[in-house]
């Protein structure tokens, strides 16, 4: 089997200017996962987009029992120029597992937006705006309010190579445009060259 082609290769032959049809595409022909024990620097850079989107903070991931999602797995929150800020929940899953939980949040988008399917006491995805099933590209698209439509969510699942990533927003245009150029980011760490360690200090004779 033939060496996937490195970011930096890719970037050079990719077209442009490059939209977010093209990072998906790209991403879903080339990307290349991080390992499994992959440090918070790679799983969530400190930093990409020229500075646009810096991370605040990043945590474990707690599970959300009304999305059907209980996996462990680490929590990354950016803030974007604007001030807007969006969190990534990024799991270790098995193919299999990833698409049945992106089939439940379908299935419960698709139930509340037709109004078939009523909300837990407390929720606040008490309305379904839109949810959008794209298998080609292996996600699940999907906008929750409350009853007086004050409280937005709107989310993204996305799954390869054994990896499941649930993107959060409060402003729908960001679950668009922020998925694609995180990942290529997360794919611009994964392979990097390693960086050589600093060689070790000499101590001076009489110190």
């Amino acid at each position: 089997m033939a060496d996937q082609p490195s970011f930096g290769q890719v970037q050079r032959d990719r077209p442009s200017p490059a939209g977010s049809d093209t990072e998906w595409e790209t991403i879903q022909n080339f990307w290349q996962p991080p390992p499994a024990d992959a440090g918070a620097d790679v799983l969530f850079p400190p930093a990409f987009g020229d500075g646009k989107y810096r991370r605040v903070r990043h945590e474990e991931a707690e599970a959300d029992t009304e999305l059907g999602i209980s996996l462990p797995g680490h929590r990354g929150v950016y803030r974007g120029a604007d001030g807007d800020e969006v969190e990534i929940n990024a799991y270790r899953c098995p193919e299999a597992e990833a698409k049945k939980i992106q089939q439940g949040v379908a299935s419960l988008a698709a139930g509340r937006q037709s109004g078939t399917a009523t909300a837990p006491p407390g929720s606040r995805r008490t309305k379904a705006v839109y949810v959008a099933d794209d298998s080609r590209r292996q996600t699940v698209t999907f906008g929750f309010h409350d009853e007086l439509s004050q409280n937005q969510e709107y989310g993204k699942l996305w799954h390869s190579h054994g990896w499941l990533f649930w993107f959060k927003a409060t402003v729908p245009l960001k679950i668009e445009h922020f998925p694609p150029k995180y990942l290529m980011e997360v794919w611009k760490k994964t392979s990097a060259p390693p960086q050589a360690p600093d060689p070790p200090k000499v101590m001076k004779k009489g110190k």
